[in-house]
């Protein structure tokens, strides 16, 4: 059964739902529609019974390829898990309880760090088999306007891509070398000193 109050959609697994699905089948994993993030996340936690819902914005984050979705268990507790889209289905950036570097709704800032070499670079697509167009040589605060799952998270973390402006034109950065701003630090250079101690 699902239900929408304001901008959260808040959905619950059960005898109900199974019935529902059969009459009418899921939606197609679109990453314009966070109901179809919404239906990857029920297929990819397999938890009857469970509460799942949105934070803020879900449909502009969704379109933009990433979505936050909590998921609550009937006797109580819980965690998010964090869709990105790959660009022909949804699939798991990262789950859990604690803090993470990865951003969980777009648009939203980042601070570029510096990787082990003191640079980190920029690319003309989402794939460290494109081209390099530039590097960040010091921490820098950049807008991101669109995520691209690479690699879904399983034994190790996942890994995706974060659209910005580069020189005033679409470019990319991998999300292992970006840290959210303002929720580890009030400036580029102590997000990047935490991001060092634990990601770097």
């Amino acid at each position: 059964m699902r239900e929408r109050t304001g901008d959260m959609l808040k959905t619950t697994l059960g005898a109900a739902a199974i019935v529902l699905t059969v009459a009418q089948p899921a939606l197609a994993d679109q990453p314009e529609t966070a109901e179809a993030a919404m239906n990857a996340a029920e297929r990819i936690a397999n938890c009857p019974g469970c509460d799942f819902y949105f934070g803020p914005r879900p449909q502009e984050s969704a379109r933009r390829g990433l979505a936050d979705i909590g998921i609550e268990a009937p006797e109580g507790g819980g965690y998010h898990i964090l869709l990105a889209y790959t660009g022909t289905r949804w699939a798991r950036l990262w789950e859990g309880n604690g803090s993470t570097q990865n951003l969980f709704r777009l648009p939203a800032k980042t601070v570029i760090c510096m990787d082990p070499g003191g640079w980190t670079n920029i690319r003309n697509g989402p794939g460290l088999n494109y081209r390099r167009v530039g590097k960040v040589t010091r921490p820098t605060v950049k807008k991101v306007f669109e995520a691209r799952l690479t690699k879904p998270l399983g034994k190790t973390d996942g890994e995706a891509w974060w659209r910005i402006s580069y020189n005033g034109r679409p470019a990319w950065v991998q999300n292992l070398r970006t840290i959210e701003f303002g929720s580890y630090g009030s400036t580029a250079p102590k997000s990047c000193k935490l991001w060092k101690q634990y990601y770097g």
